[in-house]
């Protein structure tokens, strides 16, 4: 199907679309995993920490982000939802009569 400003199949999902399926990423991490030894990741994470204890902020605050997010997991995220201005929200419930 061609529309009138000659895209093709502009509609629906498409192969290989979104993220890596479980699989994918598993097999990438063994895959990783035959690359990089123990000894050399134990040296990748005193590399990490070492930048992270850095005197020069623009060197330790990339490095304490990324390590905090692995050994302590990413904050949620917590989104405040307001009306305009920052007033509440209104909420109005309505029961259709019998």
């Amino acid at each position: 199907m061609t529309v009138l400003d000659g895209r093709r199949s502009n509609g629906g999902a498409r192969p290989g679309a979104g993220a890596p399926t479980k699989a994918a990423r598993s097999g990438l991490q063994a895959a990783l995993d035959t690359c990089v030894s123990q000894a050399e990741r134990e040296q990748l994470w005193r590399n990490l920490l070492a930048q992270a204890l850095d005197d020069n902020p623009k060197v330790s605050l990339p490095a304490i982000t990324l390590l905090f997010a692995y050994v302590y997991g990413r904050p949620t995220e917590i989104r405040e939802v307001s009306g305009s201005e920052g007033s509440p929200l209104e909420i109005v419930v309505r029961y259709a009569e019998d």
